[in-house]
């Protein structure tokens, strides 16, 4: 009979520490970019399973002895599904940083009505912050970001172990105040083009007033268009270095957020 305890305990042990690292993970990867929407829901679970599988055995438990459905265990669950929210949630910030800023570029060349479907939030946004987003998810998989998010992921089991309720509420306010990084990071990079942008539009606005006969209807737009063009191919070169930079501070967010 005291074997039969035993191996029930150590069942016990092995099912909550495999629930609560798919947990985890498979919420993590739910919310990232990379997995969200592009990848589907059953090889996600397939993902997490693998990831967790080689860590399996360092994964700790709040105290020996929980039972893998009782009302503890379940409340546990409950925290890592948010832990895995907010540490995939840094990836999904650092993508909508470049679709901010495409969108307010596109706003201002008049291509707002330009829509394609986002597959990674799942709604229209304009052709051009559409361009941005893959672009920055490519340069972002080109420079191994990936790598380095599902690194931070499985190491933060030992510096977050499961049932860190009081990390966890420390987190979360620090994850709202960082969250106005995305726009002024947006808006850095999208200011030489609205910035210049601008310009043109001021420069069109002096041509109205000299020679009012002029059909700035049909002039304008097209004057703005292609000069927002024009911008944009003499800035390409700064993309890079852009991503570069907010890749780096968004993998640093995530080291900060898991100690």
């Amino acid at each position: 009979m005291a074997d039969l305890t035993l191996s029930l305990t150590q069942m016990d042990e092995w099912l909550c520490r495999g629930i609560w690292g798919v947990t985890r993970l498979g919420s993590a990867l739910m919310i990232m970019p990379l997995t969200s929407d592009l990848v589907p829901a059953t090889l996600r679970l397939v993902i997490a399973i693998a990831l967790v599988l080689p860590i399996f055995p360092t994964i700790t438990l709040p105290q020996p002895g929980i039972a893998a459905f009782s009302a503890e265990a379940m409340l546990i669950t409950a925290g890592e599904l948010l832990t895995g929210l907010v540490l995939g949630f840094i990836p999904a910030l650092y993508l909508s940083l470049f679709a901010l800023a495409g969108n307010l570029v596109a706003m201002q060349m008049g291509l707002g009505m330009a829509q394609l479907n986002d597959p990674v939030g799942g709604i229209s946004v304009p052709a051009l912050s559409h361009f941005y987003q893959f672009g920055a998810l490519t340069l972002f998989i080109a420079m191994n970001g990936h790598g380095v998010v599902f690194s931070i992921l499985l190491e933060s089991y030992q510096t977050l172990p499961t049932g860190s309720f009081t990390p966890l509420q420390t987190l979360l306010p620090t994850l709202v105040k960082q969250a106005a990084w995305l726009f002024s990071a947006g808006l850095l990079l999208a200011l030489p083009a609205i910035f210049s942008l601008l310009i043109v539009s001021l420069a069109l606005g002096f041509l109205t007033r000299a020679a009012p006969q002029l059909n700035m209807m049909s002039i304008g737009f097209p004057a703005t268009l292609l000069a927002g063009l024009i911008i944009l191919l003499i800035t390409s070169h700064r993309f890079a270095d852009a991503v570069g930079r907010y890749t780096t501070e968004a993998l640093l967010m995530m080291r900060q957020l898991t100690g």
